[in-house]
């Protein structure tokens, strides 16, 4: 990380806002963005222009949040996971209404990735629909994804969520038969924390491992 221009924050303190967008921007990209989390400290590393501010609401993590709210779309992002052995360690990538993490019923649609002494390595998605959630599902990733940045993608409109693997659907969710469906608005996110209370078979997160770096580029959107 040496040479990196860092903007650096305590876990509980406010931090900055960058520039927001223009209200009538349909299409952002964004250049590479790493999250950064050690024991007592999280940070974000090569920060991007003028696309996202800093969200920090609890001591758990760090992560960056979309200041516009979007009812549709396609949401795109090249992902590579830590390198470290992380178990317990979850990055995400999701859309929510939820950006105030109260936790109650809310619309989210996510990517979660479980951190593992892998492999193998395994992606949670899991969808909610004005409620809390509990339509997760698992796969194993046939790729590591630790090694290199692969493409992971949303597609949501009225008639159905889709995520994608490089280009490939791993689930698609239907708006149908009286299912319940989110209707939004939400706002993408993407966050690095410490889930070792449910996400690692019981395994806590090894700190001598740290810092933890979870590492974006080439994010857009298109609604």
């Amino acid at each position: 990380m040496e040479g990196c221009n860092k903007l650096r924050y305590e876990s509980r303190t406010q931090p900055p806002l960058l520039n927001a967008l223009s209200e009538d921007t349909v299409e952002i990209g964004i250049a590479n963005i790493s999250l950064v989390m050690s024991e007592r400290t999280w940070y974000l590393t090569n920060l991007p222009l003028h696309h996202f501010k800093i969200s920090n609401e609890s001591s758990l993590g760090s992560g960056i949040t979309s200041k516009m709210r979007f009812t549709s779309g396609f949401f795109e992002m090249l992902i590579k996971l830590p390198t470290q052995r992380s178990p317990g360690v979850v990055s995400t990538f999701y859309l929510t209404s939820d950006t105030k993490n109260l936790h109650g019923n809310h619309d989210e649609i996510d990517f979660e990735f479980l951190g593992t002494d892998g492999p193998p390595f395994i992606l949670q998605t899991n969808i909610y629909a004005g409620d809390s959630g509990g339509r997760e599902q698992r796969i194993k990733l046939q790729f590591d994804p630790t090694k290199d940045f692969h493409n992971y993608a949303i597609l949501w409109n009225k008639k159905e969520i889709k995520l994608l693997v490089d280009k490939k659907a791993i689930r698609v969710y239907l708006n149908k038969n009286g299912a319940r469906f989110p209707k939004g608005p939400m706002a993408a996110e993407a966050t690095l924390w410490n889930g070792d209370s449910w996400a690692s078979g019981g395994k806590k997160i090894d700190w001598s491992k740290a810092p933890f770096q979870l590492h974006f580029r080439g994010f857009t959107i298109a609604a």
